[in-house]
């Protein structure tokens, strides 16, 4: 595999996952915000296909990368766009019709995964070892029994299980956004694993991390990197899972967001961490100022 090929399609991806995530929520209507996405979707599509020639997948190494780490990445972010849309669109006004209408999507998406849950269970494991059959073109015959029967048509040259990977990421964000939703719905809020209640009877409420994903992620992969907690003894999966299920937040493959992070190019490769850094000098600085002119008055 072509390192720099790689280096420069992650950084295509990189620069996508910035570009979407300063598309503006507030003061756009969906339909126009949804627009934005989809075009920042298609540039990036454009660019990976000047660099990945159709000829490149008879390779099976080639194929594999683009169709479960491009591919994927590129669909699913394009059918997740597509069903917020579609569920922000058919909401309901009232508050109990609307809570009703989100569990039936949220059950909906929990059967899907369930219909696939060998392979689901290979996408959130982050498995390899059957990546060559999977993600190659004709590497599956369509009446093996790893081949999954999807009810729509795939685009013709796509394997399979790529487009079923770019649904679960799809449908992993979006159940995000749907819980987030109910949450926001239920008074008094529904206990997750983060709530507790105090010695004095007094409900503890989760947090919720309000700032994009990708920031969580960094910092994630730093505090694990630095073993500060548990001593450095527990699995990076285990760890994400936690850090993920306290604010409410799916954080993803660990692997595949450190390869995101590492491929950036319009942004620095530890540009959250950096800011928070920024932010704590600046409030240090400015704390020194005002003792500093407080004692100079005084005098």
């Amino acid at each position: 595999m072509n390192e720099d090929l790689k280096i420069k399609a992650m950084g295509v991806l990189a620069e996508l996952m910035d570009g979407l995530a300063g598309v503006p929520i507030k003061d756009v209507l969906p339909r126009e915000r949804l627009s934005m996405q989809l075009v920042l979707i298609g540039d990036a599509q454009s660019e990976l296909e000047v660099l990945f020639d159709p000829g490149m997948f008879d390779d099976s190494v080639f194929g594999v990368f683009y169709f479960k780490e491009v591919y994927v990445q590129l669909k699913g972010l394009q059918l997740y766009y597509h069903g917020f849309f579609v569920v922000a669109s058919e909401l309901p006004v009232g508050p109990k019709e609307r809570r009703k209408y989100l569990l039936a999507e949220l059950a909906g998406i929990d059967r899907f995964f369930l219909r696939y849950q060998f392979h689901y269970g290979y996408y959130c494991l982050g498995a390899l070892e059957l990546d060559d059959l999977l993600f190659s073109i004709g590497g599956l015959d369509e009446f093996s029994v790893l081949c999954p029967l999807l009810p729509m048509d795939v685009p013709e040259g796509v394997p399979q299980t790529a487009y079923l990977f770019a649904l679960f990421l799809a449908k992993e964000r979006l159940r995000a956004d749907l819980l987030g939703m109910v949450a926001a719905l239920d008074s008094p809020p529904v206990l997750s694993d983060s709530a507790s209640v105090t010695e004095q009877g007094d409900l503890h409420t989760p947090f919720q991390w309000t700032s994009e994903v990708v920031h969580l992620i960094e910092l994630a992969h730093a505090l694990h990197l630095k073993g500060v907690v548990n001593d450095g003894e527990t699995g990076i999966m285990e760890f994400f899972e936690g850090l993920g299920d306290f604010f409410g937040v799916n954080l993803g493959v660990p692997k595949r967001g450190f390869e995101d992070l590492k491929a950036r190019k319009r942004l620095s490769k530890t540009h959250f961490t950096d800011s928070l850094r920024e932010a704590l000098l600046k409030k240090m600085s400015d704390t020194d100022a005002w003792v500093g002119g407080g004692l100079r008055e005084g005098r």
